[in-house]
Protein backbone atom coordinates (compact mmCIF):
# COMPACT_ATOMS: atom_id res chain seq x y z
CA UNK A 1 0.00 0.00 0.00
CA UNK A 2 1.28 3.29 -0.98
CA UNK A 3 2.28 5.99 1.84
CA UNK A 4 0.25 9.21 2.09
CA UNK A 5 2.01 12.30 2.47
CA UNK A 6 0.78 15.36 3.81
CA UNK A 7 2.56 17.45 1.28
CA UNK A 8 3.22 16.92 -2.01
CA UNK A 9 4.98 18.54 -5.19
CA UNK A 10 3.09 19.59 -8.17
CA UNK A 11 5.61 21.21 -10.68
CA UNK A 12 7.95 23.01 -8.06
CA UNK A 13 4.79 23.95 -6.02
CA UNK A 14 4.19 22.49 -2.59
CA UNK A 15 0.57 20.99 -1.77
CA UNK A 16 -1.24 19.88 0.69
CA UNK A 17 -5.00 17.90 0.86
CA UNK A 18 -6.83 20.05 3.17
CA UNK A 19 -10.68 21.13 3.72
CA UNK A 20 -12.58 24.36 3.63
CA UNK A 21 -15.45 26.04 5.43
CA UNK A 22 -18.99 26.66 3.55
CA UNK A 23 -20.82 29.28 3.69
CA UNK A 24 -24.61 27.70 5.02
CA UNK A 25 -26.35 31.56 6.00
CA UNK A 26 -25.59 35.01 5.74
CA UNK A 27 -26.79 36.69 8.57
CA UNK A 28 -25.02 35.83 11.24
CA UNK A 29 -22.84 34.42 8.96
CA UNK A 30 -22.77 30.63 9.56
CA UNK A 31 -20.38 28.20 8.35
CA UNK A 32 -19.93 23.74 7.99
CA UNK A 33 -16.66 22.26 7.41
CA UNK A 34 -17.21 20.66 3.82
CA UNK A 35 -16.40 16.87 4.08
CA UNK A 36 -14.36 16.46 0.67
CA UNK A 37 -10.81 17.07 1.13
CA UNK A 38 -8.90 19.37 -2.02
CA UNK A 39 -5.42 20.02 -2.55
CA UNK A 40 -4.27 23.39 -1.73
CA UNK A 41 -1.39 24.44 -3.44
CA UNK A 42 0.47 26.15 -0.73
CA UNK A 43 2.80 28.61 -2.88
CA UNK A 44 -0.29 30.40 -3.63
CA UNK A 45 -2.33 29.98 -0.64
CA UNK A 46 -3.10 33.02 1.83
CA UNK A 47 -2.65 32.60 5.69
CA UNK A 48 -4.66 34.90 8.08
CA UNK A 49 -3.79 33.56 11.67
CA UNK A 50 -5.66 33.90 14.29
CA UNK A 51 -9.80 33.82 12.61
CA UNK A 52 -11.92 33.03 15.73
CA UNK A 53 -15.55 31.78 15.36
CA UNK A 54 -18.06 32.59 17.64
CA UNK A 55 -17.51 30.25 21.06
CA UNK A 56 -13.76 29.95 20.16
CA UNK A 57 -10.03 31.42 20.81
CA UNK A 58 -7.03 31.14 19.47
CA UNK A 59 -5.50 27.81 19.11
CA UNK A 60 -8.67 26.24 20.54
CA UNK A 61 -11.33 24.56 18.05
CA UNK A 62 -14.83 26.40 17.52
CA UNK A 63 -18.07 25.28 18.93
CA UNK A 64 -20.70 24.63 16.83
CA UNK A 65 -24.31 25.95 16.71
CA UNK A 66 -27.00 24.51 17.76
CA UNK A 67 -27.83 24.59 14.27
CA UNK A 68 -24.37 22.79 13.47
CA UNK A 69 -23.01 26.36 12.36
CA UNK A 70 -19.84 28.32 13.11
CA UNK A 71 -20.69 31.59 13.68
CA UNK A 72 -18.05 34.35 12.08
CA UNK A 73 -19.28 37.27 14.23
CA UNK A 74 -19.26 40.43 11.91
CA UNK A 75 -16.56 42.55 13.15
CA UNK A 76 -14.19 39.53 12.42
CA UNK A 77 -15.66 39.28 9.01
CA UNK A 78 -14.92 42.61 8.65
CA UNK A 79 -11.29 42.09 9.60
CA UNK A 80 -10.73 39.67 7.52
CA UNK A 81 -11.89 41.25 4.32
CA UNK A 82 -10.26 44.78 4.96
CA UNK A 83 -6.68 41.91 5.57
CA UNK A 84 -7.24 40.71 2.03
Amino acid sequence: MARRRPFASLVGHAAAAGRRRVLHQRSPRGYRLAEEKRLVVVNTMIRLPNVIFSGGAVGKAPRESRSGLHILEEDMYNLLSESV
